[in-house]
């Protein structure tokens, strides 16, 4: 069976592969030859490759106007108007070579155009040159000149143009570019987002805006005055006034400008005039002012000084704007070394008549006269208290031996003044304090006295105790001027049961400037505060940092406190960091914590508080109202001034608060363009009064304010935020000077990393301020003029002026 079985298969494969074979040899037909007309239907195409052709040209995007013309190398020319195609007289064979090209004449905008094939050759089918116009794009590059490589190292010139921006630690030799390019004719803009501290950054050619018609390359100037020297800002009778630039060169073009002032005596009034000298390198970035040897700085006095047309290199300083330099002149100064002089010397002179102590400075000053008593490097010890009865002022920081140096430097040669009196501080009438400014003989207004560039170290035993007291001196058309010091004293634990312990107390007096300095109120009694006000007038405390620090149980830290502030009284609160100390500093923890304090016997209708940076400070603010920004016991109906503050805790949790009314204020109360990063913005009696989306209420419902803020008929209160503000991080207390910064001083800020609000939400305030006060609105800490710059992202309501003490401008998007 197996076998028949195989015998089948083998049938029908044969039988299956002879079918297929059969078919094949079916399908199969052998060569044979071809007809003429067969071949007469390829010889079309062979001619139309060989035959000649027309050449098309045609035109795309050409929407400028004017006259686009396109010509061969035969001087054939066609010409358009606008979009089209035309064709050249001339026929051509394809394969053969040619050229085409295109000359574009000067429109508005100007465009570019590319010929798709200029030269060849054609190939069928495509016999038409395709002209593809567009809009030409231009380069936006810089050249930075001014900077001052040591600022600028750290605190960078960042410019920004569209989204773009470039950065800057030096001046540049070779143009930086922005990424972006800007089409013909279209307005480019160039903003500054960062400017390095103490420059002044412009335009020179006033187009840092403008339209787009070629590749341009922008010059900017940040040739600026760095500072002054002497920076005490008093000048002894043949004292040198040296103005430090930012830059190196060629310096020419001062002249002498006058200021029209009524209450200081002016240079250019003098006869002779002093004598404007360029040093060469490498001092050839200083302007030296040398008075004439008969006349010196006049009659002494407050005095001031203005230059115009100043320029380096044959470009202008400070941004072309005349130099100005307030100093009190005194030709009537004493040196004191408590290293080589004796009081058996008369003071006279820093190096033969030398004397060993203050009060023996003092006492050859007398009080018939203006007189400086220039203090040496070292440690002084005061046992008596310095009375300031008079018209001397105190200035330290000189260099033992006071060399030839046009002014004092406190961080290098310091003056310490240890404060070593007794038989005081048992009372609040009884205040310890080393240096006491009693006059009342600044008289006319061009007198002053000053108390500058010392190190105070504050009794560290007293209840009561102080660095500076001011007290009674109120009869003075003059000023007394408190700059440039350092005053802080003992940190520890509490010492005393009650007391007070602060950097500066100002008592009954008036026209009273406090004005740069780091001062720190004493640890260990019921009040620590760095510059206390009790019945002050005419006060001002400006860019200084301030802090109060630990105390008793019961009491509490603040900034800057104020008691029998009396109706009129005009008090000036700007540009001033304050608990800039604690917030470094986590464990200096006191049980309350405030920024101002305001006594229940102040009232506030002329006090003024403006761009300040204010932290609540490091009370753990277990119960509400622990930790204030401003915290005021004043009676109902004050009117409280508050513009353009950054307020805040570490944050925004918890009971921290913003603004703190015991009673209600007045409804004639501004509180404008202030940015609240706490838990509770402001706080009136018992109400709170949060934010609901961005209105402040006391009740809040899915999104919607029940009982506003602005209905409450306590004042008004636009522009107020609540956002972190992101500042900056600092790496310790040597960066002190330096907190607080916007993120966006080394680049462009975000929103993910400064809040527009804070970049741009401060209100312009020059309107509720009183005349006096609105120069120091007008600059930021480090003196860079405030600009309303408009920004699209900025608040409704505000005119782009950055909130705090630093001003900046960038994009925020």
């Amino acid at each position: 069976m197996a076998g028949a079985m195989l015998m089948i298969r083998k049938l029908y494969r044969s039988l299956v592969g002879g079918v297929g074979l059969l078919f094949l040899f079916g399908c199969y037909s052998g060569p044979h030859s071809g007809s003429i007309l067969e071949f007469l239907t390829f010889q079309p195409s062979y001619i139309a490759y060989t035959a000649p052709v027309p050449v098309n040209v045609e035109v795309n995007g050409w929407t400028s106007g004017g006259t686009l013309t396109v010509y061969n190398d035969l001087g054939e020319i066609l010409s358009y108007t606008g979009d089209g195609t035309q064709q050249f007289p001339t026929l051509v064979k394809l394969g053969s070579a040619y050229g085409v090209h295109v000359t574009v004449p000067t429109v508005s905008p100007q465009l570019t155009c590319n010929i798709s094939n200029p030269n060849g050759p054609l190939k069928y089918p495509v016999t038409t040159i395709y002209v593809t116009c567009g809009l030409v794009f231009h380069n936006l590059s810089v050249r930075v000149f001014g900077l001052d490589p040591t600022i600028a190292a750290s605190s960078h010139l960042v410019l920004q143009s569209l989204s773009d921006t470039l950065s800057f630690s030096s001046d540049t030799t070779v143009d930086k570019t922005f990424a972006t390019q800007i089409g013909d004719t279209a307005t480019y803009n160039i903003t500054f987002a960062s400017v390095p501290t103490g420059h002044t950054c412009f335009f020179p050619n006033a187009d840092g805006s403008g339209s787009m018609t070629m590749d341009m390359t922008i010059k900017v100037d940040c040739i600026s005055v760095l500072s002054f020297l002497p920076s005490s800002n008093l000048v002894g009778g043949a004292d040198k006034i040296a103005i430090n630039l930012s830059y190196h060169g060629s310096l020419s073009g001062c002249s002498f400008l006058a200021t029209g002032s009524s209450t200081r005596q002016d240079v250019i009034s003098l006869s002779p005039q002093p004598t404007i000298i360029y040093p060469t390198a490498p001092n050839d970035n200083q302007i030296v002012i040398v008075p004439d040897p008969t006349t010196l700085w006049g009659t002494g006095g407050d005095s001031v000084l203005q230059l115009q047309g100043c320029t380096s290199d044959g470009q202008p300083i400070n941004g072309s704007n005349p130099i100005y330099y307030e100093f009190t002149a005194t030709g009537n100064i004493r040196y004191v070394d408590i290293n080589t002089g004796s009081d058996s010397n008369n003071c006279t002179d820093g190096t033969t008549n030398v004397c060993q102590t203050i009060q023996a400075g003092l006492t050859s000053c007398g009080a018939a006269a203006s007189c400086s008593v220039y203090i040496a490097q070292g440690t002084y010890p005061i046992t008596s208290q310095l009375q300031l009865d008079a018209k001397t002022s105190l200035v330290g920081g000189f260099p033992s031996g006071f060399g030839s140096g046009l002014g004092p430097d406190v961080s290098t040669y310091p003056t310490i003044i240890q404060d070593q009196t007794s038989s005081c501080g048992t009372s609040y009438t009884t205040m310890c304090s080393p240096i006491n400014i009693t006059t009342a003989l600044l008289n006319p207004a061009s007198i002053s006295l000053t108390v500058s560039n010392l190190r105070i170290q504050i009794n560290s035993s007293a209840s009561y105790a102080t660095g500076i007291l001011v007290d009674g001196a109120a009869f003075n058309s003059g000023q007394i001027r408190i700059s440039d010091n350092f005053i802080y004293g003992y940190e520890g634990a509490a010492s005393a049961t009650a007391g007070e312990r602060t950097g500066t107390l100002v008592r009954s007096s008036k026209n009273v400037v406090i004005i740069g300095n780091w001062i720190r109120g004493d640890s260990g009694s019921s009040v620590s505060a760095a510059v206390h006000l009790d019945d002050a007038n005419a006060t001002f405390i400006l860019y200084n940092i301030l802090d109060g620090l630990l105390t008793t149980t019961g009491g509490y830290s603040t900034g800057i406190q104020m008691d029998n502030i009396a109706s009129g009284s005009v008090v000036g609160i700007a540009e001033n960091k304050i608990n800039a100390y604690q917030h470094i500093f986590a464990a200096i923890a006191p049980a309350k914590s405030n920024g101002i304090t305001v006594a229940s016997t102040s009232s506030m209708g002329s006090v003024y508080i403006f761009n300040n940076d204010i932290y609540v400070g490091n009370s753990s603010a277990a119960t509400v109202g622990d930790a204030v920004g401003i915290s005021s016991q004043a009676s109902a109906g004050n009117i409280y001034n508050i513009f353009n503050n950054q307020i805040f805790g570490r944050t925004a949790l918890g009971n921290r608060v913003g603004l703190y009314f015991l009673n209600s204020p007045s409804s004639a109360t501004n509180v404008l363009g202030n940015n609240f990063n706490v838990g509770i913005p402001i706080l009136v009696s018992a109400t709170q009064y949060t934010f609901c989306n961005t209105t402040l209420s006391s009740s809040c419902l899915l999104g919607v304010a029940l009982t506003p803020l602005s209905s409450a008929g306590i004042g008004t209160y636009n522009n107020s935020y609540g956002d972190n503000p992101m500042f900056k991080s600092i790496t310790g207390l040597a960066q002190i000077s330096d907190i607080w910064r916007f993120n966006s001083t080394t680049g462009t800020p975000s929103a993910s990393n400064t809040p527009c609000t804070s970049m741009y939400g401060g209100i312009n305030i020059s309107s509720y301020l009183p005349a006096y006060l609105i120069p120091f609105f007008m600059t930021d800490f480090d003196l860079h003029t405030r600009t309303t710059t408009a920004y699209s992202l900025a608040p409704s309501g505000s005119n782009s002026i950055s909130v705090g003490v630093y001003e900046t401008d960038a994009n925020c998007q």
